[in-house]
């Protein structure tokens, strides 16, 4: 009986792990972008952005995701005063070294990396069709940290991708 129970309480202890369970809420920052993105404000101090990838325009629509995400991005860092935000997902992340911190930077890296337009990952944030980034925020820039710029992302956004 005591085996059993162990057994149990491993196997309920992985599940949570490998799940990734967590507590929180969803919520809504207004947007400018056609793209649906999903905010879900976890209790463990990051705020987790899941969108949907639009393939029907292949040509533009890791661009179209990009833009929605980061444009909510900013607007939940505005919304809420924050100046600065990491990326802290599995495979890319700014608390951990990452060096890239501009919107431009970010996507010409990951068209150099792992994925592909035809929609196959290897990163922790594209999952079949679907985008989702873990995000920190901060309301003064720690020092030594690679991260994103709430006013900077937003005129890259502003300026558009002519120049990527």
């Amino acid at each position: 009986m005591k085996n059993i129970m162990k057994v149990l309480v491993l196997v309920s202890m992985t599940l949570l792990w490998v799940t990734g369970c967590t507590s929180g809420k969803f919520v809504q920052v207004p947007s400018d972008y056609p793209q649906n993105v999903k905010i879900f404000e976890a209790n463990d101090g990051f705020v987790l952005f899941r969108n949907n990838i639009d393939l029907s325009d292949k040509k533009y629509a890791f661009k179209k995701s990009y833009e929605s995400l980061f444009g909510s991005f900013v607007k939940y860092g505005e919304s809420n005063g924050y100046k600065y935000f990491a990326i802290i997902n599995e495979d890319v992340n700014n608390l951990q070294g990452f060096p890239i911190n501009t919107m431009k930077d970010f996507y010409a890296y990951n068209l150099k990396g792992k994925f592909n337009q035809t929609g196959k990952a290897g990163y922790s944030f594209l999952i079949g069709t679907t985008f989702e980034f873990k995000i920190v925020y901060f309301k003064e820039k720690p020092s030594s940290l690679f991260l994103f710029n709430v006013e900077n992302v937003k005129n890259e956004l502003k300026k558009g991708w002519s120049d990527i």
